[in-house]
Order: structure tokens, then C-alpha cells, then sequence
């Protein structure tokens, strides 16, 4: 909860004084919906703009589909929606690394941590918190 509350906090900070309509997209993983509920309070995100989406979840017991969540990224880029994504931990990292790629920013591979995420511009990245 701390970890999660701390990113929200972070998020919010870095939109700050900014007019973006921000959208949720969270995996069906439980932990995944805990933290999204979390984001979602802290930044005021209205139930009709949070979706959620199984092929964000991919571990031994759910088959997510990485194609899936990358048409998911691909959609947020091509709209030019901020969104955010909270996904299952496996999952993390490839999202982030497929996004940088869309992008064509100049960044090696990112490791994302638990609780952690990623800030996006259309010509940088930064980790947060």
C-alpha cells in the first residue's frame, strides 16, 4: 500500500499545474486492482475512465497476451491519452520497454520495480518515485 500510495503521490505530483485526462488501465491480478483503486483515489480518476484488462496478467495461472497489452500501449500512444498502466509484475517491463521502443526514445532496457513506474513525454522518460 505504502509503495503504491508513494508512486500515486509522485504521479500526481508530476501532473501538477497540467490539464491531461488521465485513464486507468489495470490488470484483473487482485493485487494489481488493490493498487489501482489506490491511483485512482489519490488522483480523482472517475470510474469511467479506469478499464481492466486480463492480458495484463501473465504468470503461471493466467495466460495474459503481451501482443494484447502492446496494442493496449499502442492505442494510449496513437490518442495521445495520459494513461496509466497497472499490471501484473511480470508484465511491467515489457510494457515499459515496448513504450520506449513506439517512442523511439534513446534509453537501454528498463527493470521496473515493485511500486514503481514510469513517467512518459514524447521525448523522455524518468523513473518514479
Amino acid at each position: 500500500k505504502g509503495q503504491i500510495r508513494a508512486l500515486a503521490q509522485s504521479i500526481k505530483k508530476q501532473l501538477d499545474g497540467q490539464n491531461f485526462d488521465v485513464f486507468l488501465v489495470s490488470s484483473t491480478a487482485p493485487r494489481a486492482q488493490h493498487s489501482s483503486e489506490i491511483i485512482a483515489k489519490v488522483l480523482q480518476i472517475p470510474e469511467s475512465k479506469i478499464y481492466f484488462n486480463q492480458n495484463l496478467w501473465s504468470d503461471a495461472t493466467q495466460g495474459g497476451s503481451i501482443q494484447e497489452a502492446k496494442k493496449l500501449t499502442d492505442e494510449a500512444i496513437q490518442e495521445g491519452r495520459f494513461t496509466i498502466f497497472v499490471s501484473h509484475v511480470d508484465m511491467a517491463p515489457i510494457i515499459a520497454n515496448h513504450v520506449i521502443g513506439e517512442l523511439r526514445l534513446k534509453a537501454q532496457a528498463v527493470a521496473l520495480a515493485c511500486g514503481q513506474g514510469m513517467f512518459i513525454t514524447d521525448n523522455s522518460f524518468s523513473l518514479i518515485p
